[in-house]
């Protein structure tokens, strides 16, 4: 927030009509605003409790998932540095390609250089062990979250089928705070360094995750959720192109990759997939009508700045007494995009009755994944009722 005098400064050094202009617009985002808080304090004052917006959830227990969750992090914190060599070795032996990917790929950013340079210099940072200490501590195993990939890849499977990007192996590792999560020619990878807990101390030394916003993210509930989301990124980049420039375009391209991840996390809650807090979640549902109301009649669903609509494609922080929650125009595209996955699945089941659940499922993927243009999807879309 800008003290007085930058306020101030800031002003006199804008000509008089833009002046009059930007008050203009704070006016109507105040307005936009009020209409939340008021709808929030109606529904509370009604004494009516908030009820989560029912997911499509398909049947999918009778698909069998081989997944194995390898613990690379701590064997590579185990290597004597006096024999690298060695150890480099035994690593290969035990995972394979993967000892290539992680130190060319993920460590080095595609440099090419003896692996074993590249491992010395990494297990010689302090940092290294330190953090790898802090992660052993907080995952002494990770039952829990093959279980949870285990079921993201039967949904996986139910969408897309067994063949389209198989996985059968996820690779723990920690990068020292550069990568989340990797899918690579049907491996992934899951950097545990980045699930310790908001209130981790190192994470205030690193300053693309000091923000509270992207602390938030950063525990062992979003851990699963990160590997839906590579794997939603690889769908749509994959089967998808954006549309254009306009921000309706950036809605729907990224609101397909909400969508893809909700598939793959029927049981999850919203917040955790759109990296929301709950009351994130409760103010944009509750305000759905009024969001696609305000982005349209500040002319900026159809605009081609970037800079005038990023902040509502992007991931940022969330001041309901400033402006809007960041990514809520992706939030809003995720919902356009359900509703016209709902509408496709009932169109498909009302021509063929008989077409088992699965092949519908699929179709209705791959119309709803291969469609780049925004306007088919906002045709028939009404904002839902909260």
């Amino acid at each position: 927030m800008r003290s007085g005098s930058e306020m101030t400064f800031s002003i006199i050094c804008i000509p008089i009509s833009k002046h009059l202009d930007i008050i203009m617009k704070a006016s109507k985002i105040a307005l936009f605003l009020l209409i939340f808080l008021t709808a929030n304090i109606f529904f509370s004052a009604c004494g009516k409790k908030y009820k989560p917006r029912v997911k499509y959830k398909p049947e999918v227990s009778d698909i069998k998932i081989d997944i194995e969750v390898l613990r690379f992090d701590l064997d590579l914190l185990s290597l004597d540095t006096a024999n690298i060599s060695e150890g480099i070795e035994k690593l290969k032996e035990k995972y394979g390609d993967f000892v290539k990917t992680f130190f060319v790929d993920i460590l080095n950013d595609g440099r090419p250089q003896p692996l074993e340079q590249i491992a010395i210099a990494f297990l010689s940072i302090p940092e290294t062990r330190q953090l790898g200490d802090s992660i052993k501590k907080t995952y002494p195993d990770l039952k829990f979250f093959e279980q949870e990939i285990e079921e993201i890849l039967k949904y996986k499977v139910h969408y897309f089928s067994e063949k389209v990007f198989p996985i059968q192996k996820v690779y723990a590792f920690h990068t020292l705070f550069k990568y989340g999560a990797i899918t690579y020619e049907g491996i992934a990878g899951i950097g545990l360094d980045f699930f310790l807990g908001e209130n981790y101390g190192g994470y205030m030394s690193v300053e693309n995750l000091r923000p509270q916003y992207k602390r938030r993210t950063l525990t062992k509930e979003h851990m699963s959720t990160a590997i839906a989301a590579a794997i939603a990124e690889f769908a749509v980049s994959e089967n998808s192109k954006l549309g254009g420039s306009r921000m309706i375009d950036q809605m729907i391209y990224e609101g397909k990759k909400f969508y893809v991840k909700s598939c793959l996390l029927p049981n999850t809650a919203d917040s955790i997939i759109y990296n929301f807090s709950d009351f994130q979640v409760k103010y944009c549902e509750l305000g759905e009508t009024a969001l696609w109301e305000h982005l349209g009649k500040e002319n900026l669903l159809f605009s081609s700045k970037k800079n005038d609509y990023q902040k509502y494609t992007m991931e940022g922080p969330f001041n309901p007494k400033i402006d809007l929650p960041g990514n809520s125009g992706s939030w809003l595209g995720a919902q356009i995009v359900i509703q016209n996955a709902a509408r496709i699945r009932k169109e498909i089941r009302a021509t063929n009755p008989n077409m088992p659940a699965r092949d519908i499922d699929r179709r209705v993927m791959e119309q709803i994944l291969k469609e780049n243009d925004s306007q088919k999807f906002i045709q028939k879309y009404k904002p839902t009722k909260s």
